[in-house]
């Protein structure tokens, strides 16, 4: 309006003007119409781009809201399914007490309803953001509709004051001419006359071009509307499937939790006809048992008659008596009775703090007279320790195989799963001056001699965290007192009677544990050890841990002679049940003290691997997968003592649930920085090669010239 107002008055002023006057006027209006209309034009232009972008980032927002929304939905039903396998796939078979495998069940499930209660809220979350972009779409869409019309009816109003403007201007020139004016000015008036008409015809041009680009605006934002809703549905159909799946796994699980109930009921039918058939079997026993005495009582009687001649009254009298005896004896009898059930060893007392306890399977001997005892005692805190120990080691051997699985922990990887009782055993009867050095199947031992969890995995994924910062690995970690885990088959064992040799020379009264497989059993090196172990007198135990198989083959098709604590021969042996951690201990024990007094012992331990060799033997090629389950279900260490100990009041099973969370959260957080910790940087790979050094440089390396550096942050600096 300001510029037609403007435009106006000039041509008021042209027609009271002079000639000259009246032409620069008209020619510098159209220049200011035209200066004015390019403005108009790019500000039209980029209010326009505005919009797009504002549109386009409105759709992106529109497509990309469902896929972010699938994904964290997706995510969350992974940890559901975890949760479910979790709570289903247990460390131990179906051994372990069904109780505990129904409340594991129930909290999974539970947990599965909560999350199908958020996929739920967070679907319909996920419409709400959908629609709200529809309608910002749509008002981006009428404002910039709205506000183009606007500007091209602003430009149809400038043609048309244009337009006026030359009629104006050409009945100006046509009075001029008519006045006679000079030719000259008459040209220049013709001159602004064609320009202002390619002027208008430019505007008109231009408002094709934004009419043109408007339409196709219009079609691309219906088009992206139309893929905005397919890709709405199509998330909604996810959304069902990802439901569906859920549905699936509750159901699969409710199926599960009622096998599980059922094989709890038919193994308390099971153990109700058991307890049932002994007490007949004991009361046949007793009764068998009184008739016996009864039969012996009048056997004697009557031998006492006919070799005395008894009279009636004396017979009677005897009877009597026999009476009286046989009433105190019940007595005393109940008496014992009430007094064992108040020792503590009752199978419903759950505040007994010790027992006593039996040997399952007796020891084998070897050149000795008499062996370990048969009956030994147990505490609570011991049982509570025991537990504890073989539950950890069995924990991190199953992140150790896990993370060697995923690529993490590369070479040579040996688990221990299986034998927990022997090392913790052995460990149970050890002393501060004692010492032990083993193979390469040795995570265990290194927690038991005082590395933690974190140290174990961390050194097995190379990480500095690890017990030897990352530089030894699976075969060569260490701690005080133990010497490590060695990879050359056998080569232990000469080394265990060194440092049986350095606890003589010391005198300190310790000895050394030299642990080795039945396959390194027929090494020739472990007989000269022996050999001269047994003429030196040296404080060594040879433990011959003897899990039945080797390298892929069975004991039996490896060696001669399987019964490996025999083959010492002048050396003494004790053979003991790697598979009860109380009989190992006991059998400790009692090498303990023989080594220090006569000598070197060999002692084998029967006990049994889960897994192969190694991780790169499946372990199920020269033997059945039904003979692993067997001993899983029938001897596992684990298991069996748990049990034992739930049985005499020594442990509750809230507090085997207490322990078992405990170590499974340790192990877990240990797992998690062993997987993102840093390895050690290179200059620190040549550090503590001497625990001594006697000299500046590390000898024997190229151009004898690196430094030897001391940092002594190894655990067993």
């Amino acid at each position: 309006m300001l510029q037609i107002s403007t435009l106006d008055s000039i041509l008021e002023e042209e027609e009271v003007s002079s000639k000259s006057v009246s032409g620069t006027t008209a020619r510098s209006t159209i220049e200011e119409f035209h200066r004015s209309g390019n403005i108009q034009k790019s500000d039209g232009l980029s209010q326009i781009e505005q919009r797009k972008k504002e549109k386009s980032d409105a759709l992106v927002l529109c497509e990309l809201s469902p896929r972010l929304a699938l994904s964290a939905e997706k995510v969350k039903l992974q940890s559901c399914e975890e949760k479910l396998e979790d709570s289903i796939l247990l460390d131990n078979p179906l051994a372990q007490s069904s109780m505990i495998q129904s409340d594991e069940m129930n909290r999974s499930l539970s947990a599965a309803k909560k999350q199908i209660d958020e996929l739920k809220q967070l679907r319909q979350l996920n419409s709400e953001q959908y629609e709200t972009c529809r309608e910002r779409t749509r008002e981006l869409d009428d404002q910039s509709i709205l506000e183009m019309r606007t500007q091209l009816r602003a430009t149809g109003n400038q043609l048309s004051i244009a337009r006026a403007q030359i009629v104006k201007l050409k009945k100006q020139i046509s009075e001029t001419n008519d006045a006679k004016v000079d030719r000259n000015t008459f040209e220049q008036y013709e001159n602004i006359v064609i320009k202002s008409q390619q002027k208008v015809l430019t505007l008109q041009a231009q408002k094709d071009a934004s009419e043109l680009k408007l339409a196709s605006q219009l079609a691309k934002a219906e088009r992206d509307q139309e893929l905005a809703q397919k890709n709405q549905e199509l998330a909604k159909q996810q959304l069902e499937e990802i439901k569906a799946q859920v549905e699936k796994l509750k159901e699969e699980h409710h199926k599960e939790v009622g096998e599980l109930q059922e094989q709890k009921g038919a193994l308390e039918t099971e153990n109700e006809a058991y307890l049932k058939d002994i007490s007949t079997h004991c009361e046949s026993i007793k009764k068998f048992k009184r008739q016996v005495a009864s039969l012996q009582a009048d056997s004697i009687i009557r031998s006492r008659i006919q070799s005395e001649g008894k009279s009636a009254e004396e017979i009677e009298k005897l009877k009597s008596d026999l009476k009286k005896s046989e009433e105190q004896f019940k007595v005393f009898k109940e008496q014992l009775q009430k007094n064992a059930a108040q020792a503590g060893v009752a199978k419903t007392n759950n505040y007994a703090t010790e027992a006593t306890v039996q040997v399952n399977r007796p020891f084998k001997l070897h050149r000795l007279d008499e062996g370990p005892e048969t009956t030994v005692q147990l505490t609570k805190d011991e049982a509570l320790k025991y537990y504890t120990q073989m539950q950890t080691i069995r924990r991190i051997e199953t992140a150790a195989g896990n993370l060697y699985k995923e690529k993490i922990i590369r070479g040579f990887c040996h688990l221990y799963s299986g034998q927990e009782a022997c090392a913790v055993g052995m460990k149970a009867a050890m002393r501060d001056v004692d010492n032990i050095i083993s193979a390469y199947r040795v995570h265990g031992w290194t927690y038991l001699m005082g590395v933690s969890p974190l140290g174990v995995l961390a050194e097995l994924t190379g990480m500095q965290s690890g017990c030897a910062r990352g530089k030894g690995g699976s075969m060569h970690m260490y701690s005080p007192n133990f010497y490590g885990g060695n990879g050359i088959v056998g080569a232990q064992v000469p080394l265990g009677a060194g440092v049986g040799l350095a606890c003589k020379y010391k005198g300190n009264g310790g000895m050394c544990l030299a642990l080795y497989g039945d396959g390194a059993a027929n090494q020739g090196q472990v007989f000269e050890a022996y050999n001269m172990a047994y003429l030196w007198k040296l404080p060594v135990i040879f433990v011959c841990e003897n899990n039945n198989y080797g390298m892929g083959t069975s004991a039996e098709r490896a060696s001669c002679n399987t019964d490996y604590y025999t083959r010492g021969d002048a050396l003494p042996g004790i053979w003991v049940d790697g598979m009860d951690v109380l009989a190992v201990r006991s059998a400790t024990e009692f090498a303990i003290k023989y080594v220090n007094t006569h000598g070197p012992l060999v002692m084998e331990t029967n006990t049994y691997r889960y897994s192969g060799h190694s991780m790169s033997d499946p372990g199920t090629s020269y033997r059945t997968r039904e003979e692993i389950q067997e001993v899983r279900q029938k001897r596992d260490p684990i298991t069996s003592f748990k049990e034992l100990c739930i049985e005499l009041g020594l442990i509750t099973t809230d507090e085997i649930k207490a322990i078992d969370m405990k170590v499974r959260k340790e192990v877990d957080e240990a797992t998690a920085i062993a997987k993102t910790d840093t390895e050690l940087p290179l200059p620190h790979l040549w550090t503590d090669v001497y625990s001594n050094n006697l000299e500046r440089k590390i000898r024997g390396t190229i151009a004898y010239d690196i430094d030897h550096i001391q940092e002594r942050k190894g655990v067993n600096h």
